[in-house]
């Protein structure tokens, strides 16, 4: 019962997110009791500044200063200055570290360095797909502010941050509106 709830909340705020042409998408979306990072795309690296060997060290956000580590705990290759307008900030204080997991594609973004970290060897256009789970969190303890934070790649490709706090709330809202609107429509038909 819980997969096809979760399913259907990723589904349902990813079709609420307003699109931008970004290549590489990343969705922070609360989901129940947690907070879901789910990155997905690729990357032109074209006009890129030469990659340096990075360390990340796991996965996590620190929003004041727009950086987020979608996937980590690798060697993996930083394009320092990538950014022409960096994605950042995405909120006000704090630095959290993914306590529920974390898998696929090494990714970080890192705004405060217009940084762009990803996998060892990358090559423009390979697929990326990266993961974290923040276990009995929500947007808002993630210090976190809901919106679309877009960035722009020397390349001319954007990177675009989206922060969706619980759908389940304004979905509740909206049903609550429509059974309103409904009983007050029949109501008046007798």
């Amino acid at each position: 019962m819980k997969l096809p709830l979760t399913f259907c909340a990723l589904l349902l705020s990813v079709a609420l997110i307003p699109t931008a042409k970004a290549v590489l998408i990343v969705n922070i979306i609360e989901v129940g009791n947690n907070v879901e990072v789910v990155a997905t795309g690729s990357v032109d690296l074209t006009g890129a500044p030469a990659p340096s060997g990075f360390n990340l060290s796991g996965a996590g956000v620190q929003d004041a200063a727009g950086d987020i580590v979608v996937s980590g705990s690798v060697l993996a290759d930083a394009y320092f200055g990538i950014f022409t307008s960096p994605p950042g900030p995405l909120g006000t204080w704090g630095l959290t570290f993914a306590n529920g997991g974390e898998s696929g594609s090494a990714l970080a973004v890192l705004s405060s360095t217009s940084t762009l970290v990803l996998p060892q060897n990358y090559n423009s256009g390979e697929p990326i797909n990266a993961s974290s789970t923040y276990l009995n969190h929500t947007v808002q303890t993630l210090g976190l502010v809901p919106g679309s934070y877009p960035g722009t790649l020397v390349s001319g490709d954007t990177v675009t941050l989206n922060i969706v706090p619980e759908p389940s709330r304004t979905l509740l809202a909206l049903g609550g509106l429509c059974i309103a609107l409904f009983v007050r429509r029949r109501s008046h038909k007798f």
